[in-house]
């Protein structure tokens, strides 16, 4: 930087002189060149910008004559679409002119001239490099329609070229494919920059498996598109098998690492490119949620199936307002005197139509979008209410909740249940919440807290699905449970011996010995109920006995005093 001469500093008022620091500061740091010029159009200060610009060393443009960096000068100052002013600090941009380097070298530059009436400084130059700008404006423009890292079509240009296809295929009449790879799991493996590095890597393969008249693009950070066009079924699935290939082959960029690929076909002069690209983003959604290496087809019966789930989705969420949930009842009996000594509740689901929605559906559906939790509540809130009732009529009557993994997981599960038992007046040990193996396996530091939290409100909590887990035998001591329950995988067979009834043995035994009580579940034949009794087991319930059923109903058969 040439420094500003001390020549300048009396004709400054007091009240600048202050400033100087941080308009020296400006001067200097801003990133365009800077030039201040005296009377006789010589240079006089120029910041490291403008040295840069002009190719000169630290003070080489001390001096130099405005006719040697502009051969041009600045033709009077004015621009030709500008009228002549005399404000000292009137600036202006003028036309493009060229410039030179100290080494002799042309460019063009963009100037702003601010002309300082009654001052040392006649003039001050912004000169901005030309080429400079040119060059941004086509980065800019390239990048409106390219990825910033592969330097392939964005989803933009994709747009247009799917637009092209689809709108006017000429001779043509192969099917336009495309074919969606995410690769998700990767970035989640890898930093940034080792991603971005093996994703280039991979575009560069994946230019083996696009035609002259096809493409490849980018959808994202972490998907990218072919296009392709192929006449037949057996040539889409052999593109797909090679892409697989060089996904997963030993030296690939992705070797060894999960990736999902969604396909999508439309025929020329049919559909549009939003539906396309829709479509093969949905099957690609498909294939990410069945996860490892999938690849998934969009097809109009999967999407019909999509639809209906969504809406059934929606419906669930309003179940409950709607009154469309009820509980019903499986009777649970004591396997020595064949009385009925409690009831597991069962939710059910009947729609406004009149069509039942299977438990194991819609259930599922409310813990994976997070209804569980005020489904949950609510089933709570009524068993405990039945379970009043009938606790009146027979003291001791236990009833029977399941809790689900999100529930499990819920802070708030000990302080509801704990009011619920207080709102109803229930003894604590005539409610009993079921948690199956799996869940308990699947967290277990966490469920034992709050299978222990329960106990210490005097709830009884039982291992539903024993043996279908991950779960050993040796994991029942620290579960700290009151009943076990066996599986209906482990009874269905039981009357034709074998390994089975030595298993079914050993857990009653280990149960037995650990102070546990249990309990068999899908219990249909008298063959199993007979085996069961030989095996000393305590209880059952199953369809022998009855199926779950509406509360009237059960009370009309309990208060029958039916024995099973």
């Amino acid at each position: 930087m040439i420094p500003m001469s001390q020549s300048v500093l009396p004709s400054v008022s007091p009240g600048v002189i202050g400033l100087l620091p941080a308009l020296l500061q400006v001067f200097e740091s801003t990133s365009d060149g800077m030039l201040l010029l005296d009377e006789r159009m010589t240079v006089i200060a120029a910041n490291a910008a403008a040295e840069a610009l002009f190719g000169a060393g630290p003070g080489e443009l001390g001096a130099a004559a405005l006719v040697w960096l502009l051969p041009g000068g600045l033709g009077g100052g004015r621009h030709p679409d500008r009228p002549e002013r005399s404000d000292r600090t009137a600036g202006w941009p003028t036309p493009l002119r060229m410039a030179r380097r100290l080494d002799g070298r042309a460019f063009p530059v963009e100037l702003t001239v601010t002309r300082l009436a009654g001052s040392p400084i006649a003039a001050c130059l912004l000169v901005r490099d030309a080429d400079g700008l040119a060059r941004c404006e086509d980065r800019l423009t390239f990048l409106a329609w390219h990825d910033a890292v592969t330097g392939l079509p964005n989803r933009r240009l994709l747009h247009e070229r799917l637009r092209a296809m689809l709108a006017d295929p000429g001779p043509r009449t192969e099917p336009v494919v495309l074919v969606a790879v995410s690769l998700q799991p990767w970035r989640r493996l890898l930093d940034a920059d080792r991603f971005d590095q093996g994703l280039r890597r991979l575009v560069v393969c994946l230019h083996e498996l696009v035609g002259p008249d096809e493409g490849l693009a980018s959808l994202g950070s972490d998907t990218l598109a072919l296009l392709w066009r192929l006449p037949q079924a057996q040539a889409l699935q052999g593109r797909l098998d090679r892409l697989r290939r060089l996904l997963s082959v030993e030296g690939s960029p992705m070797a060894g690492l999960h990736h999902a690929i969604g396909v999508a076909r439309s025929a020329p002069g049919l559909g549009t490119p939003a539906e396309l690209l829709q479509q093969a983003e949905r099957a690609l959604l498909r294939s990410l949620e069945e996860g490892a290496v999938a690849c998934c087809f969009y097809s109009a019966s999967w999407m019909a199936e999509v639809a209906e789930h969504h809406e059934l989705e929606v419906s669930l969420h309003h179940a409950l307002e709607r009154g469309e949930l009820t509980l019903h009842y499986q009777p649970k009996v004591d396997l020595v005197s064949g009385r009925v000594r409690g009831a597991e509740a069962l939710m059910r689901w009947t729609r406004a139509d009149g069509r039942g929605v299977e438990p194991t559906r819609f259930i599922a559906m409310a813990e994976a979008n997070g209804d569980i939790l005020s489904l949950g509540a609510w089933a709570l809130q009524r068993a405990c209410a039945q379970a009043q009732r009938w606790q009146r009529l027979q003291p001791g009557f236990r009833m029977a909740v399941n809790l689900s993994p999100c529930q499990l997981a819920d802070p708030d599960l000990c302080p509801l249940v704990e009011r619920l038992l207080a709102q109803h007046q229930l003894p604590p040990s005539c409610l009993e919440l079921e948690v199956t193996e799996s869940v308990m396996m699947d967290r277990p530091e966490q469920a034992i807290a709050v299978v222990r939290q329960l106990r210490q409100l005097g709830v009884r909590v039982a291992l539903d699905d024993f043996g279908t887990g991950h779960s050993s035998l040796s994991h029942l001591s620290t579960f700290d449970v009151d009943t076990l329950k066996i599986d209906r995988s482990f009874v269905v067979d039981l009357a034709q011996g074998g390994r089975r009834v030595d298993v079914v043995h050993l857990i009653i035994s280990l149960a037995r010995t650990l102070q546990m009580q249990v309990v068999a579940e899908g219990v249909e034949r008298p063959e199993q109920l007979a085996a069961l009794a030989r095996l000393g087991c305590g209880g059952y319930q199953g369809f022998l006995c009855s199926p779950a059923v509406a509360a009237e109903q059960f009370e009309a058969i309990f208060l029958a005093g039916i024995d099973r």
